[in-house]
C-alpha cells in the first residue's frame, strides 16, 4: 500500500537572506510509528535539500536547513565572487572607457597644439621670408648701387685708359726696340746745314769714303738742309736721332721741334744731345747761345749734363793744331758753363774727314751710360699701365664685394625657398 503525505505543511522561510520553501510531511510505518519528512526549495535556483527523522519535525527540518544553509553559502560566497567579478569587469571596463575618453580628449589636445604650433611655425616663416625678402632687396640695391656706382665707373676708366694705352703704343711705335732695349744708347744729332751733321751722322753708321757720302744721310753743299724730316739711324749699340739742320729749313725750327719731342716720344729716354758746329765758323754768339737754351727748353735742365759738342772741319795739320792751341774746347766748355749757370764740362770734340776713326772713339766714350728723360717726351704708357693696374685692383676689390654680396642674396634665396 502507498505510502501517503499526512499531515503537509509549506511556510516561506528565509536561509542566509535567501527566499526558500519549507515543507514538512509526516509518512507511517505502521500503526505506532510516523517517520517526518523536511523538504527545502530555494527560490533563486530550485535547488532541494531534504531532511528525514523518525522521532521528530525539529529534527528533519534542521537535516534540511543545515544542509540548505551549507549550500546556500557557498552558492553566496560565489554569488558575491560573480557579483565582484563583474563589478571588477565593469570597473575595468569604466576605466577603459574613462582612459579611451581621457586619450580622446589628449588627441583632440594634441591636435589643437600641433594646429596651433603649425599656425604659430606658419607666422614665424611668413616673418622671417618676410624678414629675409627684406634683406635680400636691400642687397640686391646694395649691389645695383655698388655697379652704378661704382663699378661701371671704374669699368669705364679702364676702357678709356686702355684706349689711351693703345693709342700710346701706336705713337711710340718707332721707338719701340729702343724703349725695350736699355743697353741702347739715342743720341740726338742737332746742327745748322752745312756744319757737317750729315758727315758725322754718316760715320757713325760706318762710312768710311773720303768724303762721308756714302751713308744714310746726304751731305748739303748747296747750303740748304738735306734732312727734311727726322731720321733714326741704328748703328750698332747706337740709335742716332738726326734733325732736320736748325734756322734754314724754311723757317721750321719750332715745328722741328715739336716734331722731335713727338719722335722721341715714348723712347724711355736719351743718353745725349750732340750738337755739331763748324769749327772754322766758330763763334759763341748769341744764334749759338739760343740755341742751346732753346734745347735746354725742350729736354729740361738736366740737358746741359747730357750735352756733347763735336766741331767739324778740324782736319789734321793745321786746322788741329789750330784748335788745339787756340784751346777753342776749353774756351766753348767756359762760355757753355757761363751760360747754363752750372759747374760742368761738357765734352767738346774735333772731328775732321782724315781723322775720324780716332775721334770716333773717343766720341762714343763721352756719351752718358745711363738715360735721362723729360717731361716733353716723356709718354704716359708708363703711367698709364701703372694706373691701368691699381684700376684693375679697385674693380677686382669692387668686383669681391659684388661676389660676396651676391653670395649672401643666394644664400638668402635658398634660405627663403627652404620655408
Amino acid at each position: 500500500m502507498g505510502k501517503s503525505k499526512e499531515h503537509y505543511r509549506s511556510q516561506q522561510i528565509h536561509i542566509q537572506g535567501q527566499l526558500c520553501c519549507l515543507e514538512t510531511w509526516h509518512t507511517s510505518r505502521n500503526m505506532f510509528h510516523n517517520n517526518r519528512h523536511s523538504k527545502i526549495t530555494h527560490h533563486a535556483t530550485g535547488m532541494i535539500w531534504t531532511g528525514f527523522s523518525k522521532d521528530t519535525y525539529k529534527e528533519s527540518e534542521t537535516q534540511a536547513i543545515n544542509a540548505a544553509t551549507n549550500w546556500i553559502i557557498g552558492w553566496l560566497q560565489q554569488q558575491k565572487a560573480k557579483e565582484d567579478e563583474i563589478a571588477r569587469k565593469a570597473a575595468e571596463a569604466e576605466r577603459a572607457r574613462q582612459e579611451q575618453i581621457r586619450q580622446e580628449q589628449e588627441r583632440i589636445h594634441q591636435q589643437q597644439l600641433a594646429e596651433q604650433e603649425r599656425i604659430r611655425q606658419q607666422q614665424l616663416k611668413a616673418q622671417k621670408r618676410a624678414s629675409l625678402t627684406l634683406q635680400k632687396d636691400e642687397l640686391q640695391s646694395q649691389v645695383q648701387n655698388i655697379i652704378t656706382q661704382e663699378l661701371n665707373p671704374i669699368n669705364l676708366q679702364k676702357t678709356q685708359i686702355e684706349r689711351q694705352i693703345l693709342t700710346e703704343e701706336k705713337s711710340i711705335e718707332g721707338m719701340k726696340l729702343e724703349r725695350n732695349d736699355k743697353s741702347k744708347k739715342i743720341i740726338v744729332c742737332v746742327g745748322k746745314t752745312g756744319h757737317g751733321k750729315s758727315t758725322v751722322v754718316n760715320r757713325l753708321a760706318g762710312d768710311i769714303s773720303l768724303m762721308a757720302k756714302n751713308g744714310p744721310c746726304k751731305t748739303s753743299i748747296s747750303g740748304k738742309s738735306c734732312t727734311q724730316s727726322l731720321q733714326k739711324i741704328r748703328c750698332g749699340n747706337l740709335c742716332v736721332i738726326d734733325c732736320p739742320g736748325w734756322a734754314d729749313s724754311g723757317g721750321a725750327d719750332r715745328e722741328h721741334s715739336n716734331n722731335l719731342c713727338a719722335f722721341l716720344k715714348g723712347c724711355g729716354g736719351i743718353n745725349a744731345i750732340v750738337l755739331i758746329r763748324n769749327a772754322t765758323q766758330y763763334r759763341f754768339d748769341a744764334d749759338f747761345q739760343q740755341k742751346l737754351k732753346h734745347l735746354a727748353d725742350i729736354f729740361g735742365d738736366k740737358f746741359w749734363n747730357n750735352l756733347v759738342i763735336v766741331l767739324t772741319h778740324v782736319d789734321k795739320g793745321m786746322a788741329e793744331a789750330m784748335f788745339v792751341e787756340g784751346k777753342k774746347a776749353e774756351e766753348m766748355q767756359k762760355e757753355i758753363a757761363q751760360l747754363c749757370g752750372k759747374n760742368i764740362t761738357v765734352p767738346v770734340i774735333p772731328f775732321g774727314l782724315d781723322n775720324y776713326k780716332d775721334k770716333m772713339s773717343e766720341f762714343k766714350s763721352k756719351i752718358p751710360k745711363n738715360r735721362y728723360i723729360c717731361d716733353k717726351i716723356k709718354s704716359p704708357i708708363d703711367m698709364l699701365r701703372e694706373e691701368k693696374k691699381q684700376v684693375i685692383i679697385r674693380q677686382k676689390k669692387i668686383k669681391t664685394r659684388i661676389d660676396g654680396m651676391n653670395g649672401k642674396i643666394t644664400a638668402i634665396q635658398n634660405e627663403i625657398n627652404s620655408l
